[in-house]
């Protein structure tokens, strides 16, 4: 069993080739008996990622703050864990997780990424970061990750911990989890 930390927006958006790949996701994960780790909202895609690994089992850690869980309330009946602040957040999920995937999202998604990439960056672990980018979504953050690089701003040092992938949508990233 993985356990797989599915980072995402809490926001519903425009486009429902983001919501297709949050139900996709969270099908497979269901499907293969893989446990779920997330920011433990209902709302958005990362309540459609939950809704979808829910038809097959409730194998999911949701991980929130109470402030959080104010205005991104959780779904009744999961196993969710409160922390104090969105940094212990982000290190319980990194703790408790073997591989990150990031969906669409926003500023959140971007900070939680962040972290784990810098823990990589210092060698706290290695855990591989997928990012999904279904309507070439996170291709600006991969071409800013590259021009840090050409600019000097990242070391060879740090280049060889990063440890991610830019898959081209939702059925690369579940053949890249299957490996």
């Amino acid at each position: 069993m993985k356990k797989i930390c599915v980072f995402c927006g809490a926001s519903v958006p425009k486009d429902k080739r983001f919501i297709e790949d949050a139900q996709k996701l969270g099908d497979w994960i269901g499907k293969n008996n893989h446990r779920l780790i997330y920011g433990a909202g209902n709302t958005g895609l990362m309540g459609e990622v939950a809704q979808a690994v829910l038809k097959h089992h409730n194998n999911i850690i949701g991980i929130t703050t109470h402030q959080i869980a104010s205005f991104e309330a959780p779904i009744d009946g999961l196993n969710t864990e409160y922390v104090d602040t969105i940094q212990t957040r982000k290190e319980r999920m990194i703790e408790k997780s073997d591989v990150f995937v990031a969906l669409a999202g926003g500023i959140g998604t971007i900070d939680e990424v962040s972290d784990v990439m810098v823990q990589q960056q210092i060698g706290l672990h290695s855990k591989p970061v997928i990012f999904t980018n279904t309507k070439n979504y996170y291709a600006p953050f991969d071409a800013w990750l590259k021009q840090l690089q050409n600019e000097g701003l990242i070391s060879d040092r740090t280049k060889s911990r990063l440890n991610y992938t830019l898959a081209g949508d939702i059925e690369e990233v579940i053949q890249i989890l299957e490996k």
